[in-house]
């Protein structure tokens, strides 16, 4: 896995350990944003500082993962 989460006083932050998003990490944080989604997190933001790269499957997961969280209210 090539992220972590901080769980922040109000939020959890999504931070990529790795300069690239790849197809299988992309797979791996939707599944982590599902994850904060189903324990009820209201805030969830995504730290792409250290990110040079993304594929366009990778771009594509986490604007699926966006619209999920626009979708409940998160």
């Amino acid at each position: 896995m090539d992220f972590h989460i901080d769980q922040q006083k109000d939020k959890s932050v999504v931070v990529f350990d790795a300069d690239r998003i790849m197809g299988t990490e992309a797979a791996e944080i939707h599944e982590a944003i599902l994850d904060l989604i189903k324990a009820d997190c209201k805030t969830i933001a995504i730290d792409l500082s250290m990110v040079n790269h993304i594929t366009s499957y990778g771009l594509g997961i986490l604007m699926y993962a966006c619209t999920t969280c626009k979708k409940r209210k998160v």
